[in-house]
């Protein structure tokens, strides 16, 4: 089948689906959704589907990106701790390193590499421990000065693994 056929197909079949699954929300009177994040990650979800659908692994990282986001966004509607978002932002890369990952396993083995997948991974952990132990003290997250205090060192750390990431080269086999 045609790539332009089978997209069509999937997005057809897809809208099929979410049209009867909202309809007979409609009719039953039924909140489907506990919170309106999810809705965020229906449709992440949705983009994986769809990418399953028409063979297109690597829709899995755009998938993966907006779900973690309706993570974040359901975690912050949950907690009413808005100001997370000051952090919780630079898990994003560390979403899109899943969505590699599925991707990966999904068969687009030539566009992802493991390095490739580590290294977002890596780096949005790091930046989300730098953000978290400047924003988490002044809004409260932890009174344990310990992070606070040391916060300075994990910059330097970061700095220092870039730095041997450059001058290290891995050989291939």
């Amino acid at each position: 089948m045609q790539s332009n056929r089978r997209t069509l197909l999937g997005f057809g079949v897809l809208l099929i689906l979410a049209g009867l699954a909202f309809a007979a929300l409609q009719l039953f009177h039924v909140t489907f959704f506990p919170s309106w994040p999810f809705i965020v990650i229906g449709v992440g979800v949705a983009l994986l589907v769809l990418g399953v659908l028409i063979n297109v692994p690597a829709m899995a990282v755009p998938a993966c990106i907006v779900s973690g986001i309706g993570g974040i966004l359901y975690y912050t509607a949950l907690t009413l701790h808005w100001e997370a978002w000051s952090f919780l932002w630079t898990l994003i890369p560390g979403f899109m390193a899943i969505g590699m990952f599925l991707a990966w396993v999904l068969g687009a083995r030539k566009n992802y590499s493991f390095r490739a997948m580590l290294d977002t991974l890596i780096s949005s952990l790091v930046m989300f421990s730098i953000f978290f132990a400047i924003f988490g003290s002044l809004f409260g997250y932890f009174t344990n000065g310990l992070l606070q205090s040391f916060w300075p060192l994990l910059l330097v750390a970061a700095g220092l693994l870039i730095l041997v990431r450059g001058f290290v080269r891995i050989k291939k086999a």
